[in-house]
């Protein structure tokens, strides 16, 4: 009889169990499939068809993949790549039945293998964003903003006339979608904004029978329509004007000087000239579209002083401008959030414009629309829960409006 000292007995178990690894397969080791959702990630915005991204992977073959959003299933695939990453399209409207608030889901994947095993991923929650459709003219409406109180928002479109270049205005309701056009003594007009009691409106102007738009100026109307002012009368190209806070003043960008520069101009509360221009930026480069801050202290706007267009602030006085975005982009019409801590801007990245918030402390930036469409000039509500935006994605420009999160300060 062999007996064996406790060192040796503790070899032989270390060895027998090795011998049976490999006999049986190493049936002891987790051989489990490993699933992980890898885009979006949590706390993503999304809307309109989206992709999600799983990422799996086994020792074996893989058998089936399914996608759940709150528990029910939204894909499944048994044909896995052999990167092991699969792209699930979704459509986060699908099941839309009139909502408008934003919807929180959270998203899970499993994966089964040849042998019946399987895992679920960890979980992943997202927020849904649901647009809704304002006007449904077979012709061009862009360029909202919402009037003072909320109640209306303004546009320009080219619906009236045989000459797509005749842009008149309207307000539509957020509420009723009921439109109402804002007539005056002008064929053409761009860029329409409010006056901050909501009695008047701003816009640009050009002769349209000379076709004279180089001469473009900036012209006030009663909001019940009528007769005009027209702010410069030169031959000088100015747009896009910007009512002051505290109406005092109205921004606009100006060829004037010989470069698309920012300029201010004091006017009277019934949107009379009231002063001299001065000029805000000096610089080479293009600096376009100025929207005053709610404090009335900075500007936002938009240039290509870096090569290329990104959105900007100034102080309202001049001086040294401060860059916000940057990248390979192209960022334009920036718009200020009630409580002043966010811009929008519309960007094009995924070749096409879409909507865009950053952050202006911390420079994060959200992505608000996902539709293979444009989508372009963005403007908040009042209230801040509401971006309007100008779209194609349903063939012809729009007017749209999307509920958002609680982001603001």
């Amino acid at each position: 009889m062999f007996s064996f000292s406790s060192r040796e007995s503790t070899f032989l178990r270390t060895v027998s169990l090795l011998i049976a690894a490999t006999f049986l397969g190493c049936s002891g080791i987790d051989d489990n499939p490993t699933v992980e959702i890898t885009s979006p990630v949590s706390g993503a915005w999304l809307e309109d068809v989206v992709t999600v991204t799983v990422s799996v992977d086994d020792d074996g073959e893989i058998s089936r993949v399914s996608l759940f959003a709150d528990g029910e299933i939204i894909g499944v695939t048994s044909n896995i790549p052999n990167d092991g990453n699969l792209e699930f399209s979704w459509d986060t409207q699908s099941s839309d039945t009139g909502m408008t608030e934003p919807g929180t889901y959270v998203l899970t994947a499993t994966v089964e293998d040849e042998d019946d095993n399987s895992t679920e991923s960890d979980p992943v929650g997202i927020t849904v964003l649901y647009p809704v459709k304002l006007t449904s003219s077979s012709e061009k409406d862009i360029q909202p903003s919402w009037s003072p109180d909320g109640s209306q928002i303004i546009f320009k479109t080219n619906r009236l006339d045989e000459n797509p270049d005749i842009y008149k205005i309207f307000t539509v309701s957020p509420e009723t979608k009921e439109e109402t056009q804002i007539v005056t003594d002008r064929d053409y007009h761009g860029y329409p904004g409010w006056s901050p009691g909501g009695d008047y409106i701003v816009f640009n102007s050009y002769d349209i029978d000379e076709y004279e738009w180089w001469t473009m100026d900036i012209f006030t109307a009663p909001v019940t329509g009528g007769e005009t002012q027209q702010l410069m009368n030169d031959i000088h190209f100015d747009d896009s004007g910007e009512w002051s806070p505290d109406g005092s003043q109205i921004a606009f960008h100006s060829s004037r000087s010989g470069y698309m520069d920012l300029w201010t101009v004091a006017i009277t509360e019934d949107g009379m000239l009231d002063g001299e221009l001065i000029q805000i930026t000096t610089s080479e480069a293009n600096d376009e579209c100025p929207q005053w801050s709610p404090d009335g202290t900075t500007f936002a706007f938009m240039s290509d002083r870096d090569g290329q267009y990104h959105i900007w602030t100034i102080p309202v006085e001049g001086g040294t401008a401060t860059q916000i975005t940057s990248g390979d982009s192209e960022d334009e019409y920036p718009g200020w959030s009630p409580d002043g801590s966010h811009l929008s801007f519309d960007t094009l990245e995924d070749e096409n414009m879409d909507v865009y918030v950053i952050n202006l402390t911390s420079g994060e930036k959200r992505r608000i629309t996902f539709n293979d469409a444009d989508d372009r000039h963005p403007n908040w509500s009042p209230d801040g829960t509401q971006l309007a935006f100008s779209s194609e994605r349903d063939g012809n420009w729009d007017i749209w409006i999307v509920e958002i999160p609680d982001i603001l300060d």
